[in-house]
């Protein structure tokens, strides 16, 4: 698979473009490096931060299956042996790495359970089929043993037939047709491709870089929910094209070049160069995060002076006062009380009963006393301090309400509406266009994406700020979910439409997260320990004077 340089084109450094965030494929592992299909090659592409690998694999005549991909082992060892024809004791002795290089003389051909036994959690793993339909069942078998997540495995494969006994005996792993696209330009050869696909029942279609296909015909694969691969990309012009076009993935020899050609332009991008310390944005969880009991007053007021925005949960009584309380009931704030008062919510109380409660004492003796402010309150707080702000955090009210009662106090300029429902941010702008508006979610990455693309094709309407749930996880390839290339090119393309980009870093009081944080482009915080990411993010600006 070789890659077309466009005639009068120069190579140059490129930033993503596209709606997504493109994953690059190690192709055959990082093979411009170490040997191809090779241990060596797949640890290679993720030091190199490679989305995920892609890694050839025939069926030997004892039912071993292997990973290499040619038909024989004439190019890659010192002696030629048929794949298909040759016992697995006799491949296993093949030295497949010194043709590379010396320092590689140790390498043999793994298995594809030795593969599975490296992949680390979070990355792809693209398994492209070299052999006939046979190899499907011991396949199956490999990846029911080592319990493969079908979120991470990919089948694929040129073979028409080996996809659909794919999709027939491995349902749970989404299966990826292989194709050059050759007759493409012939007539009425694009929707034939795209009927045999459909036909195929694959979830996804990947195809060579150099074929001439069209925006339009991806976009129509893109619409009707196929994945798409293009092959095999070293080329940052040639990638950009791909990115331009809307693929989901990137097959390529050289992960870790490729990113970095890519990615140069927005990696240097940092928030110390464009918002001053003075104006970078914390925002203090239910009030102060771990710090006090959550959505009373005095939370609020420790927010303030930590140089933080506190946020409100917002709900309504049952007689209609807007008060601020997180939860459906009070079973984790009042652990003491009788299980009739515990089991309800605040819907379920006047405010006169609501303001009896004692929302402190969970927290510590020292607490005791707190209560749930209204909005009324919260608005009073405001007005001691002018350029005091609120996050308030749509639960159950009437957004029509909320902005009559801010109107009324000149205060809708110092909300900050957050809402996980787009409609409910709209909404409000249309009540209140002076009012900011933050959006967040949280979830898997292919979810988020799915989310934020669909927001991005609408310009992000409604949203000032974008808030991205980030959750600490020792066994995550960067130490926390989502991934650091998937925040970063999130910060990316926020940026573009002048939204804030916001994290929230679940139970981290880290430092270190949230410099790293910073580092990948995030210009504000959600937090439950507000004074640590105050200090840390004082911390981050002065080391840059």
């Amino acid at each position: 698979m070789k890659t077309l340089l466009p005639i009068g084109m120069s190579c140059v450094m490129i930033a993503f473009a596209n709606a997504g965030p493109v994953k690059l494929i190690a192709h055959r592992g990082a093979s411009h490096a170490a040997p191809e299909n090779t241990l060596s090659s797949f640890r290679l592409a993720w030091e190199e931060g490679a989305d995920g690998i892609e890694g050839d694999f025939y069926l030997t005549p004892d039912g071993e299956v292997v990973c290499i991909h040619d038909a024989d082992t004439k190019r890659v060892a010192n002696k030629n042996l048929v794949v298909q024809n040759t016992p697995w004791p006799e491949l296993a002795k093949l030295d497949v790495g010194s043709w590379k290089s010396e320092k590689y003389h140790h390498e043999h051909i793994p298995r594809l359970g030795d593969v599975l036994d490296i992949l680390p959690e979070g990355k792809m793993f693209f398994l492209e089929i070299k052999d006939g339909i046979e190899i499907v069942a011991p396949i199956r078998k490999i990846l029911e043993t080592k319990k493969a997540n079908p979120k991470q495995v990919v089948l694929i494969s040129f073979d028409q037939e080996v996809i659909k006994e794919c999709r027939r005996q491995l349902p749970q792993f989404e299966a990826h047709w292989l194709s050059s696209l050759k007759n493409f330009k012939q007539p009425g050869m694009a929707d034939g491709y795209f009927e045999e696909l459909k036909s195929l029942g694959a979830q996804g279609f990947q195809f060579n870089s150099e074929a001439p296909v069209t925006s339009s015909w991806i976009n129509q694969l893109k619409q009707s929910g196929y994945k798409i691969d293009a092959w095999t990309v070293d080329n940052p012009i040639i990638a950009k094209q791909m990115i331009d076009l809307g693929v989901d993935f990137i097959t390529t020899n050289q992960p870790k070049d490729l990113r970095t050609q890519l990615f140069q332009n927005e990696s240097s991008w940092n928030v110390r160069q464009h918002i001053p310390r003075q104006n970078f944005i914390i925002q203090s969880h239910r009030g102060a995060g771990e710090l006090m009991p959550e959505n009373s007053a005095e939370s609020f007021r420790l927010a303030w002076k930590l140089g933080t925005i506190p946020e409100a949960d917002l709900r309504t009584t049952k007689d209609g006062v807007i008060v601020a309380f997180h939860d459906n009931d009070f079973t984790r704030i009042l652990p003491n009380e009788s299980d009739e008062i515990r089991k309800r919510s605040v819907e379920d109380f006047t405010w006169e009963e609501l303001s009896k409660l004692d929302i402190g004492a969970w927290k510590g003796d020292h607490f005791r006393g707190q209560r749930i402010p209204s909005l009324e309150d919260i608005f009073q707080e405001l007005k001691e301090d002018d350029t005091r702000r609120v996050y308030v955090d749509i639960k159950n009210i009437d957004l029509k309400q909320l902005a009559k009662e801010a109107h009324l106090q000149g205060l809708a300029n110092r909300l900050i509406l957050a809402s996980t429902h787009i409609e409910v941010i709209r909404e409000w702008k249309e009540l209140a266009p002076e009012s900011s508006t933050l959006h967040w979610m949280g979830g898997s990455e292919q979810d988020l994406e799915k989310r934020i693309h669909s927001l991005e094709k609408e310009n992000f309407a409604g949203i000032d700020q974008l808030q991205i749930h980030v959750k600490p996880s020792q066994s995550a390839p960067d130490g926390f979910t989502p991934s650091a290339d998937f925040l970063r090119n999130v910060g990316s393309r926020l940026r573009k439409h002048d939204v804030l980009f916001q994290t929230l870093p679940w139970g981290s009081r880290d430092p270190e997260l949230f410099t790293r944080l910073l580092d990948l482009g995030v210009a504000s915080f959600a937090t439950d320990f507000p004074d640590v990411a105050a200090e840390t993010v004082t911390s981050y600006y002065q080391k840059a004077e």
